[in-house]
């Protein structure tokens, strides 16, 4: 994925991204994102940079992109989600019970 930009006059909060794809052969595609969505993926596209590759890749320990040409697998992904959700939960807890 190269870039992110919405597409005006659409009735939902759809998106334009630019693929690259085999032989760096660029492509549109649309995507129905919300505000956050779409925020912190642009986010992750200026951290993950413009290198040809995978989307989500591997980042190491000490927060370094690894292994750019291989996709992240769904079931990799799921547990990192589901770990960030845990986590923001426990601390949603905290704030509360301390306030």
């Amino acid at each position: 994925m190269k870039s992110i930009s919405p597409v005006s006059g659409s009735p939902e909060p759809e998106y334009e991204i630019m693929i690259i794809g085999k032989g760096n052969k660029q492509r549109p595609a649309k995507l129905i994102l919300d505000q956050n969505a779409a925020m912190y993926l642009r986010e992750w596209l200026e951290i993950r940079g413009s290198t040809p590759g995978a989307l989500f890749c591997y980042i190491t320990r000490g927060d370094h992109l690894r292994r750019v040409e291989h996709n992240l697998s769904p079931r990799a992904l799921h547990l990192i989600l589901k770990n960030r959700i845990a986590g923001a939960n426990r601390a949603a807890e905290l704030i509360k019970a301390l306030t």
